[in-house]
């Protein structure tokens, strides 16, 4: 929700608080449809090394993409490296771009320490460890014709946080703007990439080559752990 926030916040003409209602009232309307979409991708293998897998997830991201209007290219370092997808939405007017990064890979996956298969989101109505914690048909739950979903659900799958979750909350940060008629108020970029989980090995090369077409005035990283107050963070810097 605080990468969705801050997305829309970010690029829409709109008063922040106006903005902030929206985007709250669009998701609190459509929040089936986003975990939805989310289970989709969650469900798709992304271990870095898997090269076919990533780019079946890359096929699937250039998708949603797509859907949303972006102009998408698959960025490079060579053949038989993760590619890195690049998304660039042109504002009419604008004067200024914003690049959003994150990453679509995940950890290497064994069944030590999981309960479930890494690749099938499962829903539990809780925290693991928490009291009567269980599991829920996720299905039953999306289908359902009316009823919030319980803020206390939590979905399970490798990359549920890190990092599928914010490439669909700026998706989503979009379309919340898109309806409630907001435009946003500059350039938008993503950069997906692919083996972040693996070092970003080739990262550095992809850059290098794509200087220009990576050009923006601040990129905002959507990676990074909840607080335990579940406060909403703002970083102001990245190492590496």
């Amino acid at each position: 929700m605080g990468c969705l926030l801050l997305g829309a916040a970010a690029v829409a003409s709109a008063q922040p608080d106006a903005v902030r209602d929206k985007v709250r009232a669009y998701r609190a309307a459509h929040e089936k449809e986003i975990v939805g979409e989310l289970t989709g991708l969650l469900a798709l293998p992304n271990v870095a090394t898997r090269v076919p897998d990533i780019e079946r997830n890359a096929d699937h991201l250039t998708a949603m993409l797509e859907r949303r209007g972006f102009a998408v290219q698959r960025l490079s370092a060579g053949p038989g490296t993760p590619p890195a997808l690049y998304g660039e939405l042109r504002v009419p007017g604008a004067q200024r771009t914003l690049m959003f990064y994150a990453h679509y890979d995940g950890q290497p996956v064994g069944q030590k320490g999981w309960l479930s298969d890494p690749f099938k989101p499962v829903l539990r109505s809780g925290p693991l460890g928490g009291p009567n914690v269980k599991e829920i048909d996720l299905q039953s739950v999306l289908t359902a014709k009316s009823g919030p979903l319980d803020p206390e659900l939590r979905l399970y799958a490798r990359s549920a946080s890190d990092d599928k979750a914010p490439i669909v909350a700026i998706l989503t940060a979009l379309d919340a703007l898109r309806a409630a008629g907001l435009q946003p108020s500059v350039n938008l970029k993503l950069f997906l990439e692919g083996e972040e989980e693996q070092g970003s090995h080739n990262l550095g090369s992809i850059l290098r080559r794509n200087t220009e077409l990576l050009a923006a005035d601040a990129w905002l990283l959507c990676d990074g752990p909840v607080h335990p107050t579940r406060r909403m963070q703002l970083y102001f810097g990245a190492r590496g």
